[in-house]
């Protein structure tokens, strides 16, 4: 019976703890699509989803990050889309 209990409150919490994981991750995260600047002075292309759906996708060219003392700037020379893809931010 102990066994039962210590795992039923484990579960408990740690479904309670990721629960709160995501809603702390989701409404500390920043939508950057406001804060693009019209004409950048140090720009690449980059494809921006600012809203749901495949028909929301713009090719547009933005300000060039500066990484942190912390991150890393990484070029892409080539990327692929799988047609899972598409299926995964289709219009439902």
């Amino acid at each position: 019976m102990k066994v039962k209990r210590v795992l039923k409150w484990g579960f408990l919490t740690i479904l309670v703890a990721f629960i709160a994981w995501l809603f702390v991750s989701y409404w500390t995260s920043t939508n950057d699509c406001e804060q693009i600047t019209k004409n950048p002075t140090h720009s690449m292309k980059a494809i921006l989803s600012c809203e749901y759906g495949v028909g929301n996708l713009q090719l547009r060219e933005i300000e060039k990050p500066t990484p942190a003392d912390n991150e890393v700037l990484v070029r892409v020379r080539a990327a692929s889309v799988n047609p899972v893809d598409g299926h995964m931010i289709r219009d439902s």
